[in-house]
């Protein structure tokens, strides 16, 4: 025999999983763009030292 579920606490955990979710996937979202800005930079760093040369 199955154990009774609270349905609250179903829905409360369902909404905190979804939040957590959603959030952690905004933070990767500014984590990649970030590192693509700082790839960017250096790039362009670089081809400014070779173009010195």
């Amino acid at each position: 025999m199955k154990k009774p579920i609270d349905l609250r606490a179903a829905r409360k955990a369902a909404e905190q999983r979804k939040y957590r979710d959603t959030a952690l996937d905004t933070f990767d979202r500014l984590q990649h763009e970030a590192k693509r800005d700082q790839q960017e930079q250096a790039a362009e760093v670089r081809r400014k030292a070779r173009n010195a040369f």
